[in-house]
């Protein structure tokens, strides 16, 4: 987590999660001041509630405040203005601007959608670009290990299909090679298969410029809404 978000020198931290001590996770720390084992939706809703009851004044600085919410405001100016870009304007020839392809994709997924975030190193892009608005719409995994996205997009699917409460028009996995090879994508497709979550073999297309990239999703999309196909779209990175 630090890699990414680095709080500073003075910072005080309450650390809240469902697995507070992270039994089995070595190389997970965070120098918290106060630790509570809880779900963090409902805590966050304790938090905001509290807040609506006492006033904000009460527990923040209102001028930081108010300059944290102009610094969520330029962060979401700078989603928009991406998204007014065309796509393949400011990238050059044989590269791929990850953040234009997630807003693509961003761009073209159905209202009901559910993206299961298994990439890892590009975490933080996939949040920022994918930008959800709808709770439960983009989750990752709370565990340790690798894997788990393609068997959790089967199991999401056969969920639909159950009760019709939590089907989905699209589900979509993002991943990279490690976590791909990790979900052993022979035995996911079977399954898939298997369990009449998708008909016939996987359809794959491999996109090594930015230019390539609608063409591609909005393919793959169609595979999986109008033939039932799973859909491999591998997206070629630079490497870091």
């Amino acid at each position: 987590m630090p890699r990414f978000t680095t709080p500073r020198e003075d910072a005080i931290i309450f650390h809240i999660d469902m697995d507070v001590m992270k039994e089995r996770m070595s190389m997970f720390y965070l120098p918290a001041q106060v630790r509570v084992q809880a779900d963090s939706a409902t805590v966050l809703k304790q938090i905001l509630r509290r807040i609506e009851q006492h006033g904000a004044e009460r527990f923040t600085d209102i001028d930081v405040l108010q300059q944290r919410m102009a610094q969520h405001r330029e962060l979401l100016d700078k989603v928009a203005q991406r998204d007014s870009q065309s796509i393949s304007r400011s990238s050059p020839a044989n590269t791929i601007d990850l953040h234009q392809v997630l807003t693509a994709l961003r761009q073209r997924l159905p209202e009901n959608n559910l993206v299961l975030n298994e990439s890892i190193s590009n975490y933080p892009a996939v949040w920022m670009n994918l930008a959800p608005t709808r709770p439960g719409s983009l989750i990752t995994s709370g565990g340790s290990s690798l894997g788990w996205a393609l068997g959790a997009a089967i199991g999401a699917a056969l969920a639909g299909k159950a009760n019709p409460k939590y089907a989905k028009d699209l589900i979509t996995v993002i991943v990279g090679d490690g976590t791909y090879i990790f979900g052993i994508p022979s035995a996911s497709f079977w399954m898939a298969r298997r369990y009449d979550t998708a008909a016939g073999g996987a359809w794959w297309k491999q996109v090594k410029e930015t230019s390539e990239a609608v063409a591609a999703i909005e393919e793959g999309i169609d595979m999986v809404c109008s033939q039932r196909r799973c859909a491999v779209i591998e997206v070629v990175l630079p490497k870091f």
